[in-house]
């Protein structure tokens, strides 16, 4: 009896197991998962998805930036390396951006995102290669919630 309840836990163990490294492989590394599908440097990786989560957190509430760094504990670490780029934001282009509101928000987190991504060394187009790759990230580690908060951003 003890010797086939001894079996029976170390089967549940290591099924237990199996699914929690089935898991940790299916996600990756965010940085992995960019190098791996888009071909990119890791500084490229960690600075172009560094620019989009620092993006979000320019733009998003407080809440909204923790429910994401809650899902993805990893960001705060990418933010920090995200190029920095001058702003170049004009008086008149910050008026701008005052009288549209969230569109104007969207438009200078745009080029500020297409600076990042140049001072890294990629073209405009490497942005949407990398945000689909972003996306199914975020949904399979913080879901629908996730998505949506970066796309309200993006």
């Amino acid at each position: 009896m003890k010797k086939g309840m001894s079996c029976i836990v170390v089967m549940l163990g290591l099924f237990c197991f199996g699914l929690s490294t089935s898991y940790a492989s299916s996600t990756g590394s965010l940085v992995s998962l960019l190098m791996n599908q888009l071909g990119v440097t890791e500084q490229q990786a960690e600075g172009g998805a560094g620019a989009v989560f620092k993006t979000a957190q320019d733009n998003l509430k407080p809440d909204e930036y923790a429910t994401l760094t809650s899902s993805m504990p990893e960001i705060p670490s990418l933010v920090d390396k995200a190029p920095e780029v001058e702003q170049k934001s004009s008086g008149l282009m910050s008026h701008a951006s005052s009288l549209l509101g969230d569109s104007g928000k969207k438009a200078e987190g745009a080029s500020s995102l297409l600076d990042s991504f140049g001072s890294l060394g990629m073209d405009s187009g490497m942005l949407s290669q990398f945000t689909p790759v972003i996306m199914d990230y975020a949904q399979k580690n913080g879901g629908d919630i996730c998505v949506k908060l970066l796309q309200s951003v993006l």
